[in-house]
């Protein structure tokens, strides 16, 4: 061990400059300011912790014990990636020894993790959680609701998508799904079936209007969710609009409105942190009063399939080879 290696933190902070600002040719590709963000976080824990200890008296071991005090398997593949591009930095810089191992890559996490056991959000946690939330999640949970779409379909469904008195959809597909090629999926809520989503429609129709009022830009916003809490919204590159909502500032807003719903009810006594019910409980919510309410397999199998095109994709490049499975008779009641 050299003693005047120098320290981690040294190093960590020397690494998040080069890869923030010198490890991409085209700037174009660097990393978006959310990432940044995160990583920047991850950092400042992971220097809290191995601090001014020399980078080379780090071991395996070391390392092994930190994995083990985090909480999540995603957490635990993003620190591993973080450390290892640390000890990786210091190597090329001829401050880690050639013939040491690099101890973030080579540790491992101790424990197996355990698949997230979500339940199903109950209609008293979802009324609960309801009244707490700020309207514009008031209408996305409504949306997922009478719909059973996943979040990410919600928070891009946009005006344009309602035509001919049906909302049509396309969901999202994920990665695997579309390089498998699997059969898409055409979804038309028929409106005058739905009146619940119909009526759902046009309060986020009289909220975009409200908002028109205020803001410019409002008015070239396509969404249908809009975010509504004025004094935060500001545009970044990743949006089209700085009323448009992304997963994570949804994910942040429902966990405030259910964290606020836990201290001043009881729906959620017993229920580990694992288990509490997120957008994802919405939608098994939904598909479960479906099929309370007589919805087939078929219809259910239909409103909860995947696909691999957007909407705009599909409707103007094969606009006439579409066959859309129209849904609208199950106009969904909390019991």
């Amino acid at each position: 061990m050299d003693s005047s290696a120098p320290d981690f933190s040294q190093l960590a902070d020397q690494e998040f400059h080069y890869w923030q600002e010198l490890a991409y040719d085209d700037p174009n590709k660097r990393p978006k300011a959310n990432t940044i963000t995160a990583r920047k976080q991850r950092i400042n824990r992971l220097k809290t912790h191995f601090g001014s200890t020399p980078i080379d008296a780090i071991s395996t071991f070391d390392v092994a014990r930190y994995y083990d005090t985090l909480t999540s398997t995603h957490e635990y593949q993003k620190i591993r990636g973080i450390l290892t591009s640390v000890f990786q930095y210091a190597r090329t810089r001829g401050l880690f020894p050639d013939h040491l191992v690099n101890p973030g890559q080579a540790a491992q996490l101790k424990r197996v993790a355990k698949p997230t056991s979500r339940k199903a959000m109950e209609p008293a946690q979802y009324r609960a959680i309801y009244h707490e939330a700020p309207e514009w999640l008031q209408i996305a949970m409504d949306l997922i609701l009478q719909t059973a779409l996943r979040q990410q379909d919600i928070w891009a469904l946009r005006w344009d998508q309602i035509r001919d008195n049906g909302l049509f959809v396309i969901p999202q597909k994920s990665q695997t799904q579309r390089r498998n090629q699997q059969r898409q999926s055409h979804l038309c809520f028929e409106l005058d079936k739905n009146h619940s989503l119909t009526a759902i429609l046009n309060r986020a129709a009289g909220v975009k209007r409200e908002l028109e009022e205020h803001y410019q830009q409002a008015k070239s916003c396509p969404f249908i969710v809009m975010r509504t809490d004025i004094q935060r919204i500001k545009h970044s590159a990743n949006k089209n609009s700085p009323f448009q909502i992304n997963r994570t500032l949804a994910a942040h807003a429902l966990k405030k409105a259910r964290d606020r719903a836990m201290e001043n009810t009881n729906f959620f006594n017993g229920l580990t942190r694992e288990q509490l019910p997120a957008f994802h409980g919405i939608r098994k919510l939904s598909l479960q009063l479906m099929r309370k309410a007589g919805a087939d397999d078929q219809y259910l199998q239909a409103i909860a399939a995947h696909t691999d095109f957007k909407l705009t994709e599909e409707s103007y490049l094969t606009p006439n080879t579409t066959s859309w499975q129209k849904l609208g008779h199950y106009d969904i009641k909390l019991p």
